[in-house]
């Protein structure tokens, strides 16, 4: 039996996230107060999961939270696009103080070209703050 194209490399990008949440998820663990973060969900609501978000919809989700008020440890947002509806959520993790959460929602916005389009075609919840200390020692 072969793969097509297209869903061998969704498959490599479901294994990759599956792998990466499970690395972070131990790092989580072994250095909590290092590499806890939120989650930031750049999935989708009620269509197929290899159906890809266009960078429109992920700048404007990403807009979105990062105008909800960060009283809280949770933001979420819903997005219409013509032809879909996007979904993102962002939850804080408890040891995080607001700024922090704000800090890491702001910075997302920056990584939104590079990172929202790769993750959505797997559904994946990752940690952006966990992606920030490897790749610019924020929260070091």
């Amino acid at each position: 039996m072969k793969l097509s194209s297209s869903a061998a490399v969704f498959a490599g990008l479901a294994f990759a996230c599956l792998v990466s949440m499970t690395v972070a998820e131990q790092s989580d663990m072994n250095e909590r107060h290092l590499m806890a973060g939120p989650a930031y969900d750049c999935g989708q609501q009620d269509f197929p999961q290899n159906d890809h978000m266009s960078p429109q919809a992920v700048s404007a989700c990403i807009d979105s939270l990062t105008e909800e008020p960060m009283d809280k440890k949770t933001a979420s947002a819903e997005v219409k696009t013509p032809d879909k509806v996007v979904y993102c959520s962002m939850d804080c993790k408890q040891n995080l103080t607001l700024q922090e959460c704000q800090a890491c929602l702001q910075t997302a916005k920056l990584l939104r070209e590079n990172y929202c389009p790769r993750a959505v075609s797997a559904s994946s919840v990752i940690g952006i703050c966990s992606l920030m200390h490897e790749t610019t020692g924020t929260f070091t």
